[in-house]
């Protein structure tokens, strides 16, 4: 099941899929496989993987005891999260190209940040920038969703590069825009 519960999503799947290079910070016999060794093999302490975010989330929140402070894992900032991105998305938003870090970009920095320390001043600042990112990409594509002559903004190919949430928002505010104009054009014919 995926970190926020619903199953049957397939965004929410997809997302879950996404592998991030983790570091192991114990050895742990038998998941060789987990770096691409033999299954019978130990993954030894400060061997780096690639996991997918589902598992690497969950080994990265697990104690190894419960009187530890220590997980299995630590998991480094993902490059898709990193400060270039977030100082591109502060200074243009419109100018990054989401789709390049993530197809599910949102959703992954919502997981990112279920398993971070929100009083962490740069995962705070991811969250913020983040958010407003969205607020201010969201207001071009609503306006670009209701303008006839979307072609043109299709043409420089930004809509290549909106994550899947953005890409839903645009086909929503499209219809919505389509449906408005076929109704108001119908109050005036009759």
């Amino acid at each position: 099941m995926t970190s926020t519960g619903n199953y049957y999503d397939i965004d929410d799947i997809l997302t879950d899929g996404i592998k991030l290079p983790c570091t192991f910070e114990i050895t742990v016999p038998g998941l060789g496989f987990l770096a691409g060794h033999n299954a019978n093999d130990a993954i030894k302490e400060g061997t780096e993987a690639e996991l997918p975010l589902w598992l690497a989330s969950t080994l990265s929140v697990s104690q190894i005891t419960a009187d530890s402070d220590k997980t299995f894992v630590s998991l480094p900032i993902p490059t898709a999260l990193s400060q270039v991105v977030m100082n591109a998305l502060e200074g243009d938003p419109m100018s990054v190209n989401l789709r390049d870090q993530s197809t599910h970009f949102y959703r992954f920095v919502e997981r990112w940040l279920s398993i971070s320390d929100l009083s962490d001043e740069m995962t705070l600042r991811m969250a913020q920038v983040t958010s407003a990112a969205l607020q201010q990409r969201a207001t071009s594509i609503f306006n670009h969703a209701q303008n006839p002559n979307t072609a043109v903004w299709d043409e420089s190919g930004i809509i290549s590069n909106l994550d899947e949430l953005e890409l839903g928002l645009y086909k929503i505010a499209q219809t919505a825009t389509i449906n408005v104009r076929k109704w108001v054009s119908s109050k005036k014919t009759t």
